[in-house]
């Protein structure tokens, strides 16, 4: 590859393995405080658009909630992998969208139907928490984002959501 070249983008998800998380999030195997599909992405949104990244035990610590005794009961350490392999791949991502494909960028929210309406909507309440979520693992490196001008009116609208 020449330095002209760009980075291929990491593969994304499919749909299976987007299901297959989702399925194992809400498994017996975690713990009631674990991020679901939705909170989590917006959880790795932050990590992906903030100062900097965090280790990955400290970040994927969080993912299955707030203390140590909350990680997963894997049932193998195959089952740990595959499941950190699409962690890791889903943050990898939404960093190369962010970073190379902006448009291209589709956060994943939850869709709520009410009973004797056909219209579903969207509710990006998890994906907001999940990204304040994201920003408090870093409060201090965020410190100089929050201290310029507008930066309020940019994160308003996610911390009132969230």
């Amino acid at each position: 590859m020449s330095a002209q070249e760009p980075a291929p983008a990491p593969a994304a998800l499919s749909e299976q393995e987007m299901q297959a998380l989702d399925d194992f999030l809400m498994s017996d195997a975690t713990g009631s405080e674990v991020m679901m599909l939705d909170q989590l992405d917006g959880f790795l949104t932050a990590l992906a658009c903030g100062p900097a990244l965090p280790r990955q035990q400290d970040w994927m610590a969080r993912v299955w909630g707030p203390d140590a005794a909350d990680e997963p009961a894997f049932v193998s350490e195959g089952e740990r992998a595959r499941i950190t392999g699409l962690l890791t791949r889903h943050l990898n991502a939404i960093v190369f969208n962010l970073e190379q494909e902006l448009e291209s960028f589709d956060p994943i929210f939850d869709l709520h139907e009410y009973e004797g309406d056909a219209h579903e909507y969207l509710d990006g309440e998890n994906w907001a928490h999940g990204f304040m979520t994201g920003i408090a693992l870093q409060r201090d490196r965020w410190q100089t984002f929050f201290d310029a001008r507008h930066s309020p009116e940019v994160l308003r609208p996610i911390y009132l959501l969230g």
